[in-house]
């Protein structure tokens, strides 16, 4: 960036689109990160630093093959190639004592820029039979007296298309240039007593740290700073919702005895347990706020459902939430069969699909006006319950269930509690297959009650793993084979959808034209997130009922679909999965009294090895989650891209389960020793906190 583009006075709440240098282009990238504000750009911490060091000679480069080098460029000019079509700009720098080559890429702007200049370049050394020993592509820099992009630590972070490494340095580099201090909220008590760092200094230090240590101490203090607030945050949330008053929905022991009587199976002791505890919590003037976590195929929508039916016995609406379309729509269809002997209504409402029990609507604002008026007493859907002009305004809810509640941010899920009848909030049951330590769980979702389902329905047989290189595959199909003529159905699973050269993985669209090949006799389908709504439902449904044999896929399938009579399931490229992510894969078979297999194929050998070991070790999805964490760190103990409450914990060490419960002892002591609100800096950030 040439000048300064910062011309106005900023605060942390300065809009990004207010900044100089960010035009409508610029703004949009900046929005696909989920940045807004100046405060939303120096929280986006880099992912990794790459250590560039001081500046070095010529000659030492040579020797090393990679660092910075202080040169001036004496001459540079461009040419296109013929065979690739590409402008080729090179240069001869020199640092008065030796001279070296410097080739870029289609950066045409460059040789206006870089003439006669001197400048920083960081980059490796190349010995090409094109171009001779050169640097290809380095990272240049004018002379200045602090250099961001070629020396040093220099930050790298998540980018988009449309944005820079450079331009987000840059701008981040010059909000700091422009204030020359961050206001502090932390209370010195807890500052002193936890030995951290002031935040400027801290905020400053997590991007442009002047040496290791200084990082450590940066991160330190900020990952304290996530904790804390979110420890005080949740106790605020837990007290609000003690304040509040919902519904008082009573149990029916008669009803819910005849319902279990249709039943085809009976409720584990831990089925028991947990729906007591939630009948006991409906029953209370105050809202409940509950997660119920259990190991895939423990039988928590089984749980949900006996809430729901006593909900609707109270003459009280009841919202089912799932993330996704094929989820929502097997919830409606498997709701529909359980209560066809209860006079309920029910209706589905995502993107693609506008039900209430058999009758089809054509648009969501006719569903909507259904709904209202026929007294709708059960309601399942996405996103699109509370998305758009035409909001679900539900006047009479009693219960939210939320399934997979870490796929939906905390604004998604308040919206439906706004729906109050007469000052009365309605009870909430999340629901989360994610296998998560206890004392982890008990700090993420601090202002819940959690419940574990700790058994497995009878019957279950534990489903045979084994691991495989590409070259046996051979056994797996020999197995898929057996399983097919007995009238079982198979999946295969991939990690991508289409191939790529950049990543050495298999591809459903690849794959799928060899199983159909392998496979000529049988029914072969192929299934991915490019394929529209209506048609997915369509192949799972044809799946289910064994008008498909063989479904290839990729993790689409990983949370909640259940295919009884799927006993066999190959997962290639299996090392591309983390392991609770293979762990739910494979809680996708075994859901019957068969005998199920899973066969992992992995491409590569080392540590993709020795992870699907564990794999194979862990006896239970809470082993395998600590297995993970030490593996793969908190993003594979999630699964998923973070967009709503869970990407607030940018720093956190998740495998220090001892530091994060000494954060959130130090949180309870603070707030049971002070009044917050009489720290005004700390309850603006707990209040700007819990609305985010």
């Amino acid at each position: 960036m040439g000048s300064d583009p910062i011309k106005i006075m900023i605060s942390l709440q300065t809009k990004l689109s207010d900044l100089s240098g960010i035009g409508p282009t610029r703004l949009k990238a900046f929005q696909k990160l989920g940045l807004q504000t100046v405060e939303d750009l120096i929280y986006h911490f880099p992912r990794y630093f790459e250590n560039w060091g001081r500046p070095i000679t010529i000659s030492q480069l040579k020797s090393k093959g990679k660092g910075v080098i202080k040169v001036k460029v004496i001459l540079v000019h461009q040419r296109k190639t013929f065979k690739k079509k590409m402008f080729l700009t090179e240069a001869i720098v020199s640092d008065n004592k030796d001279s070296l080559k410097v080739i870029w890429f289609n950066q045409p702007f460059l040789k206006k820029i870089l003439e006669n200049k001197e400048i920083y370049l960081a980059g490796k050394i190349t010995s090409d039979p094109s171009y001779g020993l050169s640097l290809i592509n380095p990272v240049w820099e004018k002379i200045n007296p602090y250099p961001i992009h070629t020396t040093g630590l220099v930050p790298v972070y998540p980018l988009t298309s449309k944005l820079t490494q450079k331009q987000i340095r840059s701008f981040i580099w010059l909000i700091f240039k422009k204030n020359s201090y961050f206001k502090d909220w932390l209370p010195d008590e807890i500052k002193k007593e936890q030995n951290l760092i002031d935040f400027d200094w801290a905020i400053r230090q997590i991007h442009f740290p002047s040496s290791l240590d200084n990082f450590k101490k940066a991160k330190k203090r900020l990952e304290f700073d996530e904790l804390f607030l979110l420890t005080l945050a949740n106790r605020i949330v837990r007290q609000t919702l003690k304040n509040k008053n919902a519904p008082s929905i009573t149990f029916n022991s008669e009803l819910t005895n005849k319902f279990l009587k249709t039943l085809p199976f009976k409720l584990t002791p831990s089925q028991k347990k947990e729906s007591w505890r939630i009948i006991k919590d409906i029953e209370k003037p105050h809202p409940m706020n509950r997660l119920l976590c259990g190991d895939v195929g423990s039988g928590k929508t089984i749980v949900a459902i006996l809430s729901i039916l006593n909900c609707l016995n109270n003459n009280y609406q009841a919202v089912y939430m799932a993330p996704t379309e094929i989820l929502a729509f097997q919830f409606f269809e498997r709701t529909k069969k359980m209560f066809k002997d209860f006079p309920f209504k029910i209706a589905l409402m995502t993107k693609s699909n506008l039900y209430l029990n058999e009758k089809q609507f054509k648009t969501k604002k006719a569903l909507i006006k259904n709904i209202k008026e026929d007294g709708v007493n059960l309601i399942i859907g996405t996103h699109s319950l509370i998305a758009g002009e035409d909001t679900l305004k539900i006047k009479n809810l009693g219960l939210v269930i939320i399934d997979e509640q870490h796929r939906f941010g905390v604004e998604q899920r308040a919206k439906l509690a706004k729906n109050e009848k007469k000052g009365l909030s309605p009870h909430f049951l999340s629901l989360s297959a994610t296998p998560i330590p206890r004392s982890l769980a008990l700090t993420l979702y601090g202002d819940l009650d959690i419940s574990y389902l700790s058994d497995m329905p009878e019957g279950r047989k534990k489903v045979i793993t084994k691991i495989f290189n590409e070259e046996e595959k051979k056994f797996a199909y020999k197995a898929i084979r057996e399983r097919l003529e007995k009238k079982e159905l198979a999946f295969i699973i991939c990690p991508l959808i289409d191939p790529s050269g950049k990543v050495n993985s298999k591809s459903v669209k690849e794959e799928y034209a060899k199983i159909k090949k392998e496979f000529s006799n049988f029914k072969v389908e192929m299934l991915h997130g490019k394929v529209k709504s209506q048609e997915k439902i369509k192949i799972i449904q044809d799946f289910s009922q064994g008008k498909i044999n063989i479904l290839v896929t990729t993790n689409i399938i990983e949370a909640g679909i259940d295919i009884p009579k799927a006993t066999i399931m190959l997962i290639l490229s299996a090392e591309r999965f983390g392991l609770s992510q293979l762990y739910q894969l494979r809680g996708r078979i075994g859901r019957s009294e068969k005998q199920a297999y899973c066969f992992l194929i992995y491409e590569n050998v080392g540590e993709a090895k020795k992870r699907l070991e564990a794999f194979l070790r862990a006896k239970n999805g809470l082993e395998l989650a600590k297995e993970d964490l030490i593996l793969r760190g908190p993003g594979a103990l999630f699964g998923y891209e973070q967009t709503g409450h869970l990407a607030k914990f940018s720093l956190i060490d998740f495998k220090n389960i001892s530091s994060i419960e000494n954060v959130k002892k130090v949180a309870l002591k603070f707030s049971s020793k002070y009044d917050i609100k009489k720290f005004p800096e700390l309850w603006k950030k707990i209040k700007n906190y819990i609305s985010s």
